[in-house]
């Protein structure tokens, strides 16, 4: 079977560390640092978290299926406890015994039904923690690089005297900057898919499309960022070349 139809646990791990560690070479001590080093630490809890819950919960399964044994010998045992009376005197009286078996049986059904899903649940909102975290890093990646627009971060002057501590001080070093950015919001993307991979779940697939979505939309933000400065690149140099 081929292997490029999952996710690879250990590739996305390997790939987190290389953006991690390129981020915090070129812009040491930089915002974008920081939140690299939290992305990083989310980003490795987050793949452990998604690959523990590939595996069954064997006492919430056991747990289950005693509690529906129980509850199945209890169904077929107490009506032979019970004194019955077999002999129906009218229509009223069989309409009542027959709407009280009914009830019983929608009862028994729906406590049944929560019993199996129960490790489906507790899975489910494990994983919908852990993509609220994963939406909100991605929200905190776009703030680190909303105020950086191309031709600013080097046209501004700085007040005489005062020390020059801008992490970009040219728009070649904020394109880097914003693609190191786009890599991370691409990665917050792979990871929310991890759980859609694994969890057949209506609600933790809608909240990682919206995941998706929210990081495909902050990429291409960055990308029209990164083009204006490509553009501006191609202007200056014709212009210096005429």
């Amino acid at each position: 079977m081929s292997t490029y139809r999952t996710l690879d646990f250990t590739k996305l791990t390997e790939t987190s560390e290389k953006i991690i560690t390129q981020i915090e070479t070129t812009f040491p001590g930089s915002g974008l640092a920081a939140v690299a080093k939290s992305f990083g630490n989310l980003a490795h809890d987050t793949i452990l978290h998604a690959s523990e819950l590939q595996r069954p919960y064997w006492k919430i399964r056991i747990g289950s299926f005693l509690l529906i044994l129980f509850v199945l010998a209890w169904t077929v045992i107490i009506p032979f406890t019970l004194n019955l009376n077999p002999d129906v005197s009218n229509w009223a009286e069989f309409m009542e015994g027959t709407d009280a078996a009914l009830h019983l049986i929608v009862i028994l059904g729906g406590g049944l039904f929560f019993i199996a899903s129960w490790e489906k649940r507790k899975k489910r909102h494990a994983a919908l923690d852990k993509l609220s975290e994963l939406r909100s890093i991605a929200h905190i990646i776009d703030m680190h690089q909303i105020t950086k627009d191309p031709g600013l971060e080097h046209i501004i002057p700085l007040p005489e005297g005062t020390v020059d501590t801008r992490t970009v001080r040219s728009d070649a070093q904020l394109a880097l900057y914003l693609d190191f950015s786009s890599d991370m919001l691409s990665i917050v993307g792979k990871l929310a898919s991890l759980y859609a991979e694994n969890l057949h779940d209506r609600a933790v697939l809608d909240a990682v499309n919206e995941i998706e979505s929210l990081s495909n939309g902050l990429c291409a933000k960055l990308w029209q960022k990164i083009m204006i400065i490509n553009h501006m690149a191609d202007s200056h140099a014709v212009a210096n070349q005429s």
